[in-house]
């Protein structure tokens, strides 16, 4: 039986952070990962791929949407297959996971070896989560279902405001194990072997087509100047909730993260044919104008793909 685990949170709580944490952790098990990420580019996989380790990547929507659903179910089939002692599943930050059980109930006679869900763990930012909690189900969902939660990049707050989102997250879900760090540095294993999913809930996701933020991607096969990819990333933040890719630069290829206005961006020493930004709108249609008007004139020219 291969023991099954959710990462949850939003988008850019610090959930690859922490499935790195864990690659290294399970090195010496057979494990598998499998990674939704719902832009059209899937950074988080290029950002996980490790060799000898079984990977699946859904881009483009939630797994538990139905606009992807049926790959997932796919992918499920498809990992049973290789004997894995352990499967974690690093969703996207918008998914409403509420759905997990009926999910592995529904491929239970497909699969080559049985899953068993031990839990979630959900990761959250102490600086954003207030805002981000109050504006998407997803995220009060995302907190419910936790077994454990993880307060992240406690560091970026004051005693007050770590305080605000240890309560609000204890107010969601008050069964969970609550426990504050920064960069994810947790010991994972314990928190894993510890899960024990044992509740059962019986509502649909809230995921669908209609519930999708609109997403789109800026890309460009030239070499560009690094201080113009951090304006314009810079530019874009305040209308998108993430921000997230792979850009060559005359000083190297750079790997740049967003999460509302803050923005990092640091050096990739891996390879990128074409440089690609994801872009999560916070502002709906309208970031397709915002988008536009960005990338006029901008030289080396970069365009969009919707």
């Amino acid at each position: 039986m291969t023991k099954l685990v959710l990462l949850l949170g939003f988008l850019g709580s610090g959930k690859t952070t922490l499935m790195h944490k864990i690659l290294d952790r399970y090195s010496r098990n057979k494990i598998g990962i499998l990674v939704n990420d719902f832009g059209k580019l899937n950074v988080d996989s290029i950002l996980l791929t490790r060799n000898g380790i079984p990977m699946q990547e859904l881009s483009n929507g939630s797994i538990f949407c139905a606009c992807i659903k049926a790959n997932f179910y796919d992918s499920l089939v498809e990992m049973s297959k290789d004997g894995l002692e352990y499967l974690f599943i690093e969703a996207s930050g918008l998914v409403d996971p509420t759905s997990m059980p009926d999910i592995l109930e529904s491929i239970s006679d497909r699969v080559h070896t049985p899953y068993n869900f031990i839990g979630s763990v959900c990761v959250i930012d102490a600086k954003n989560f207030l805002k981000q909690e109050n504006i998407f189900p997803a995220v009060n969902n995302q907190v419910d279902y936790a077994n454990t939660i993880i307060v992240n990049k406690s560091d970026l707050v004051d005693e007050a405001g770590l305080n605000n989102a240890k309560e609000k997250a204890r107010e969601i879900n008050p069964r969970a194990d609550i426990i504050c760090t920064s960069y994810c540095d947790v010991d994972i294993y314990t928190i894993i072997e510890g899960l024990k999913f044992s509740r059962d809930i019986d509502r649909q996701s809230t995921n669908t087509y209609e519930s999708r933020p609109k997403s789109l991607m800026i890309e460009g096969n030239e070499i560009y100047n690094e201080k113009d990819i951090a304006a314009l990333v810079k530019n874009l933040s305040p209308h998108a909730y993430r921000i997230k890719g792979f850009v060559k630069t005359e000083t190297g290829a750079i790997e740049v993260h967003a999460v509302g206005t803050s923005v990092d961006i640091k050096p990739w020493l891996g390879k990128i044919e074409t440089s690609q930004l994801v872009v999560i709108s916070a502002v709906g249609l309208g970031i397709i104008n915002i988008v536009s008007n960005e990338l006029k004139g901008f030289v080396p020219p970069l365009k969009m793909i919707m």
